[in-house]
């Protein structure tokens, strides 16, 4: 089975990062697992699809850097660390 990682906004109830096993015969998914993460609209695992980074795309002081840890046979993430990047600053 195919494993995947997916980031959602969050704003309409979605929880933010879910992990997914992929029925590559007939497209079918089931989620493995969700962390919390506020819209991470950009994920990249590592090398060894050990750890995922994401982007907390917030346009206030929330907004951060999010490293997690990733089993990737049961799905399972733990956070690692959070560092926040303050959002977007006004540039006029």
């Amino acid at each position: 089975m195919l494993k995947a990682v997916v980031g959602t906004y969050t704003d309409n109830g979605s929880k933010g990062i879910y992990s997914l096993k992929v029925n590559q015969n007939d497209g079918s998914f089931s989620f493995l697992e969700t962390v919390q993460v506020d819209n991470p609209s950009y994920l990249i695992l590592n090398e060894k699809d050990t750890r995922v980074y994401a982007v907390s795309e917030m346009h206030n002081e929330n907004a951060a850097l999010v490293a997690l840890e990733f089993e990737k046979e049961a799905g399972n993430f733990k956070l690692i660390n959070s560092h926040l990047t303050h959002g977007m600053k006004d540039l006029s």
